[in-house]
């Protein structure tokens, strides 16, 4: 089990396809350094203790599939309108409190 801050030199890493950093301790937010994660399609960031605003602006325009369920994120990021090929989205067992209709109104 990894605990702390995703590490921000992930974002090196910009073969990635998926990524799988789930039934960790991590704290904090997601690195904005995964905006360089330019090919990853899966995201798996559930059961972590992640908070804040979830992750949008640093996520690649190619996700696909983003798991995020059981952190303590507080907030959608409105950036996540423009991950225009999202199938699968899961921000369950969070405290979000917006509406997901209102932030996620630009997704197809």
């Amino acid at each position: 089990t990894f605990s702390g801050n995703i590490p921000s030199s992930l974002g090196n890493l910009s073969a990635l396809v998926i990524l799988d950093l789930s039934n960790n301790s991590f704290s904090g937010q997601v690195p904005y350094s995964f905006t360089l994660l330019i090919n990853l399609t899966i995201l798996y960031i559930n059961n972590n203790n992640l908070t804040g605003m979830a992750p949008g602006h640093q996520i690649s325009q190619k996700l696909e599939y983003l798991y995020a369920s059981n952190n303590y994120f507080t907030s959608l990021n409105p950036a996540m309108n423009y991950l225009t090929s999202l199938k699968t989205i899961d921000f369950s067992h969070n405290r979000i409190s917006q509406p997901f209709i209102t932030t996620l109104s630009c997704l197809p």
